[in-house]
């Protein structure tokens, strides 16, 4: 009897495992203050996990292109918003920037957002 219950709850068990895989949020803040773009790369934690993120800029502009990037991991709690850095980027003329931010949980994506300037 206990073998067709459980039979009968797993999948609604791992249904449920699932459906919290990608309730977490992200986003990018951004501003311009005294000629540089101020970026604050944000998570919010759908449930209790531990997160990889990683984040890019990449500059294009009359002096050429660069790209930089970072990574680093976050323990967060359910409900829990997070500044994972902040960046000041100088801008000058004609630059433009692409920022990506992508948030990983157990090697899934679960989270991305990104801004392009201007």
């Amino acid at each position: 009897m206990r073998g067709i219950f459980l039979g009968l709850m797993l999948p609604t068990l791992v249904s449920a495992v699932s459906a919290n895989a990608g309730d977490h949020r992200a986003w990018i803040e951004t501003s311009v203050e005294d000629g540089r773009l101020l970026a604050i790369p944000q998570v919010e934690a759908g449930h209790d996990a531990l997160l990889d993120y990683e984040l890019t800029s990449t500059r294009t502009g009359k002096a050429g292109s660069a790209n930089s990037s970072q990574a680093g991991k976050l323990r967060v709690k359910h409900g829990e918003a997070r500044t994972l850095t902040r960046l000041r980027l100088s801008v000058a003329g004609e630059d433009q920037y692409l920022l990506s931010l992508r948030i990983y949980e157990d090697g899934k994506l679960v989270a991305e957002d990104t801004v392009n300037y201007p």
